[in-house]
């Protein structure tokens, strides 16, 4: 069973020893939209930076201070 809904826009409290629990708090569902909006954040800022090195823009390669590559393994 999966933890999110993102149809519902909601997701579960956690998993147990006993499988899923099936109570979906607002804190758990916060922390899930967060997490996703985040997630999105870092994909569009990743899809834009070739385009901006190869217009010359955002001063051209910055040494990645304060800044997160995301890859398909995840975010690093």
């Amino acid at each position: 069973m999966p933890l999110a809904d993102p149809g519902g826009g909601s997701c579960r409290d956690g998993l147990g020893p006993d499988g899923v629990n099936g109570n979906m708090g607002a804190e758990s569902t916060l922390a899930w939209l967060v997490a996703v909006e985040r997630m999105r954040a870092l994909h569009n800022e990743a899809s834009a930076q070739p385009a901006e090195l190869m217009a010359g823009g955002a001063g051209g390669v910055r040494s990645g201070l304060g800044r997160t590559r995301v890859t398909r393994l995840g975010a690093r």
